[in-house]
C-alpha cells in the first residue's frame, strides 16, 4: 500500500477506525470511543487527589479507633476494680494501724509502782486475780513475776532445744498466756524478770560449753561456794552458747506479749572470783569484762525487739562504779531503764544515766515484796 500522509482525510478515519474500541464499558468510560479521552497529566492528578482521600480518611479510622478503645480502657479503670482497691487500702491501713498498736512498746512512766508476786500466781487465773487484788492494794499497777529463776528454772513451756538437756520448764504453767491476758484486762503491766548468768541448772548441764571452770581446769566446774555449803555454777558470759541460750529465753518470753523484760544478774559472781575461769576472756580481740557485759546487753535488747528492757543492777556497785561484778559500769548500756536496787544503802547523790530512767528499788521485807518506784530522771 502506498504510504499516506498524515494529513490525509482518508487516512485519517482508517486510523481512528482500527484504533476504537468495540466494548460497552469502553464506549461509555471516560476517554472511550463515546467520551473525551484524559490527559497522562490528569490521571495523575487524579491518582494524587484519590490517594490524598484515602489516606485523610484513613488517618481519620485510626484516630477514631483510638480514642474508642483509650475511652474504653477509661472506662474499664473507673468500673469497680477500684472499689476493690479502695477496699484492699482501707484493709491493709486497718492492718497497719493494727499492727502499730499492737507494735507499740510500753511506757516507763513516773506513775508506775510494780509490787513483785510469786510464780505460782500463774498456776490459773483465780491464783492470779488474787493476787491482782493485792497488787492494787499495795497502789501497785505493775507486776514482777520470775519467768526465769535463780536456779535457772523456767515458769513456761519452752521449744528451745536445750530443753531437753535442762528439762528448765518441767514446772512450767500452762496458764502463763491466760494470766498474762488477765494482768492486761486489769491494767496490771507484767515485768518478766529473767535471771540471766546465775544459771546453776544450764552451768551443770553443759559444764563444759557454758559454765565458769575452776582454776583454769575445764575439767572442773566452778562453784559460787563450797560444795558442802551448797554451793552453785554460774553461766560464763564470755561463753556464745551461753549467750544465744539466754537470748533464745529472752525472745520466747517476750512472744507471750509481756510489757516489760527485766534483766537480773548480768554480771560475775561476787565471791570467789579469784580462782574462777572464764573460757574466751583470753582469746585474742576478746572483749573486756565490762564490754562483755554490754554487749551482752546490746544482744538482749536486739532479742527482745519492741519490749521495753530494764536493767536491775547493784545500788552499791553502780554508786561507785569500780565493782569487780560489773568491771566497771553497766550505766552505758542499750538498756532502756536501770532498776538500782537500793536496799541497805544510802545515795549521798541521785544516779543519773545519761538520760535513761534510773529505777529505784525499795523493800521492807526483803525478797518478798520488792517494787519499783519510778521517777523519771533520778
Amino acid at each position: 500500500m502506498k504510504r499516506r500522509k498524515k494529513y490525509d482525510s482518508d487516512y485519517i478515519n482508517e486510523y481512528n477506525r482500527r484504533h476504537s474500541s468495540f466494548t460497552g464499558f469502553s464506549r461509555f468510560y471516560p476517554g472511550g470511543s463515546m467520551g473525551k479521552r484524559t490527559s497522562y497529566t490528569e490521571r495523575m492528578r487524579r491518582r494524587k487527589i484519590i490517594k490524598t482521600v484515602l489516606a485523610v480518611a484513613g488517618i481519620c479510622a485510626i484516630v477514631a479507633v483510638g480514642y474508642f478503645i483509650t475511652d474504653v480502657m477509661l472506662d474499664i479503670s473507673e468500673m469497680p476494680k477500684i472499689e476493690e482497691t479502695t477496699a484492699s487500702q482501707s484493709t491493709t491501713k486497718a492492718q497497719a494501724e493494727t499492727t502499730t498498736q499492737a507494735a507499740q512498746p510500753a511506757v516507763i512512766s513516773s506513775n508506775m509502782k510494780a509490787v513483785y508476786i510469786g510464780t505460782a500466781a500463774l498456776a490459773d487465773t483465780q491464783s492470779m486475780s488474787r493476787e491482782l487484788e493485792n497488787v492494787k492494794a499495795q497502789g501497785g499497777n505493775a507486776a514482777i513475776i520470775n519467768f526465769k529463776n535463780t536456779m535457772g528454772y523456767l515458769c513456761y513451756d519452752s521449744s528451745i532445744a536445750q530443753m531437753e538437756t535442762t528439762a528448765a520448764d518441767e514446772n512450767a504453767s500452762s496458764a502463763v498466756s491466760d494470766c498474762i491476758a488477765l494482768c492486761k484486762q486489769e491494767n496490771i503491766a507484767v515485768i518478766a524478770r529473767i535471771h540471766c548468768f546465775k544459771d546453776p541448772l544450764a552451768a551443770g548441764k553443759f559444764r563444759g560449753t557454758m559454765a565458769i571452770n575452776y582454776m583454769g581446769n575445764t575439767g572442773m566446774l566452778w562453784l559460787d561456794k563450797s560444795f558442802a555449803n551448797g554451793g552453785k555454777p554460774w553461766l560464763n558470759p564470755y561463753s556464745e552458747d551461753a549467750q544465744q541460750y539466754l537470748y533464745d529465753i529472752i525472745k520466747e518470753i517476750c512472744e507471750l506479749n509481756v510489757d516489760f523484760v527485766l534483766l537480773d544478774s548480768v554480771q560475775y559472781p561476787s565471791v570467789g572470783l579469784s580462782r574462777a575461769t572464764f573460757a574466751g576472756e583470753n582469746e585474742q580481740g576478746a572483749l573486756t569484762r565490762n564490754g562483755t557485759l554490754l554487749d551482752f546487753v546490746d544482744g538482749a535488747v536486739k532479742a527482745a525487739g519492741k519490749t521495753v528492757v530494764i536493767l536491775m543492777v547493784d545500788g552499791q556497785a553502780t554508786a561507785s562504779g569500780t565493782s569487780q561484778i560489773y568491771d566497771g559500769t553497766l550505766l552505758g548500756s542499750a538498756a532502756k531503764a536501770y532498776a538500782v536496787d537500793l536496799r541497805g544503802i544510802t545515795l549521798e547523790s541521785p544516779i543519773r544515766a545519761d538520760g535513761k530512767t534510773v529505777i529505784p528499788v525499795k523493800t521492807a521485807s526483803g525478797e518478798k515484796t520488792p517494787c519499783f518506784i519510778i521517777r523519771d530522771g533520778e
